[in-house]
């Protein structure tokens, strides 16, 4: 899926030079209901279902030109999804930044040049291999809690191979341990990941291999070295 970006907030340091804008990571959801493109609002918008891809978007420097530049995201497994169930593909792109000029600016499919309208490329074939997808893309635990993660791994027409998962380990600080290494198809894996001694956020790709085909999918923990209770008063 190709998005056109023309521009963003405090493109060029415009408004705040002081402040400079920051590249996001803009993420893709599958929605499992249709929405009125001319009703839709805040309290009425379909909730999203899964985070099936994300893509970095930079800042662009201040125009003219306004330039439309090209924004990929690898929507393969969401669409092969939709297409074995025949169903609709309902994409949401969603940003979680916190910076104050994190804002970017895309052409809608209303745009005057077909050329930078958003676009859908869909490459037909044989449909073998495998898909893979978490039950969460997130997770927050305390210091020396375990948090766990399940991968859903389900073939793909005549594939029936034996896949190789692995999940990388960003840091001595944590323990990753998946259930299976070596999975025959169609089969669960779980993640686990225990914390030692760290804090913060912590980024992981599980990855699984096969025949020719690779799956990844990204997912993220945060481990808080403290945690605030509220009191409980009964009146």
């Amino acid at each position: 899926m190709t998005m056109y970006q023309f521009g963003n907030s405090n493109q060029g340091g415009s408004f705040d030079p002081n402040d400079p804008p920051q590249p996001s990571i803009i993420q893709v959801f599958t929605v499992a209901d249709d929405w009125n493109e001319s009703a839709i609002n805040w309290n009425n918008a379909p909730l999203a279902v899964e985070n099936v891809g994300r893509a970095q978007v930079d800042p662009m420097p201040l125009g003219p030109p306004w330039p439309n530049v090209p924004r990929p995201w690898d929507v393969s497994r969401a669409v092969a999804e939709a297409y074995a169930a025949g169903q609709p593909l309902r994409l949401a792109l969603y940003s979680a930044d916190n910076e104050l000029h994190s804002g970017k600016y895309f052409r809608s499919s209303d745009f005057g040049a077909l050329s930078a309208r958003p676009l859908l490329a869909v490459q037909m074939g044989v449909v073998d291999g495998f898909t893979l997808s978490l039950n969460q893309s997130s997770a927050s635990i305390e210091s020396g809690d375990t948090a766990v993660f399940q991968a859903s791994l389900q073939p793909l027409g005549d594939f029936n191979q034996s896949v190789t998962f692995t999940v990388t380990d960003p840091s001595p600080q944590l323990n990753v341990m998946p259930t299976q290494t070596a999975v025959t198809l169609p089969d669960t894996v779980n993640i686990n990941i225990t914390d030692l001694s760290g804090n913060g956020w912590y980024n992981f790709t599980a990855t699984a291999t096969a025949g020719g085909f690779q799956e990844t999918v990204d997912f993220s923990v945060f481990v808080a070295d403290e945690a605030i209770y509220l009191p409980l008063i009964q009146r």
